[in-house]
Parts: C-alpha cells; sequence; structure tokens
C-alpha cells in the first residue's frame, strides 16, 4: 500500500511574510487614517526614501532644492505626480 504524503514534508514550515506591524494600533482607527491623510505614514516622509524612489525613476541626481519643493507639496496625488514628472525636473 503506498503512504499518504505529509502535508509541508517538501517545502518545511510555511513562512508568513515578515512581521505584521501595527503601529498606530493604540491610537484607533479614526486617527490612524488622519495619520495616513497627513501624510505621516508616507514612505516618502524622510528624505534617504524619497532619494531611493528618484534613483529608481532615473533620477541619479537629486538634491536638497528639489527635497524641498517635494516637501512643499501638500497632497498625495500632488506627490504622484511630481514623481510622473521627474524627467522634467532636472
Amino acid at each position: 500500500m503506498a503512504k499518504a504524503k505529509r502535508s509541508g514534508a517538501s517545502g518545511g514550515p510555511h513562512k508568513s511574510h515578515g512581521p505584521k506591524r501595527h503601529q498606530f494600533a493604540e491610537y484607533g482607527k479614526v486617527l490612524s487614517m488622519e495619520f495616513a491623510k497627513a501624510g505621516v505614514l508616507d514612505k516618502y516622509n524622510d528624505k534617504e526614501s524619497w532619494r531611493m524612489a528618484c534613483i529608481d525613476r532615473g533620477r541619479k541626481s537629486a538634491n536638497d532644492l528639489d527635497w524641498a519643493d517635494f516637501c512643499k507639496l501638500k497632497t498625495i496625488a500632488e506627490k504622484k505626480a511630481w514623481f510622473e514628472r521627474i524627467s522634467e525636473h532636472k
């Protein structure tokens, strides 16, 4: 008689994709949504992540003046539009 295959025997234990971070869970859902609208949770909130995003889009020389212009943008839609027009900002 054939033996039944054990589940997970060939691939090892199932690994989840990274830790689940609930950074702002203690503030509640409404305040967390306001954080997101204000740009606190935006991945371009610091200069290094912004510079890496510029390099990924083909912009090799991202300087402090460009960073200052980018920081003046208020909404997420304006920031996305800025990245779409990144080749014009040279």
